[in-house]
């Protein structure tokens, strides 16, 4: 993903599973991983910018918290999305996305209304 498709993400996860920046960041990390080998609390601290204690205790508990209970996964070796936890975020990213182009349509809608009562 690029950079503005990765804060896209990060932003369509926070909003839709009320999460603050720093565990979106977090859900993030895990979201690009998916199907990949599980990340450690250390490797995702240093992903994210937040300590590994951080991670155990504050924003892992808040993701899981937020989602459904068996979408994050923890094998003994580090952390990832269950297909619960992908679906969830794909079905964020969908919802978000569309969200976002019915307010573009409508902007673009109320801006042609604007013009026309100009002419």
């Amino acid at each position: 993903m690029s950079g503005a498709a990765d804060a896209a993400a990060a932003m369509a996860f926070q909003h839709w599973f009320g999460l603050e920046p720093g565990s979106g960041r977090v859900l993030l990390a895990l979201w690009r991983r998916c199907g990949g080998a599980s990340a450690p609390a250390a490797e995702l601290a240093r992903e994210t910018g937040h300590t590994p204690a951080s991670m155990r205790r504050h924003h892992i508990p808040q993701i899981r918290q937020a989602m459904d209970t068996e979408a994050v996964d923890f094998d003994g070796r580090g952390y990832n999305l269950t297909e619960t936890g992908r679906a969830e975020c794909l079905a964020a990213i969908r919802e978000i996305g569309d969200e976002l182009m019915r307010a573009a349509v409508g902007e673009q809608r109320t801006r042609q209304g604007e013009l026309g009562h100009h002419q």
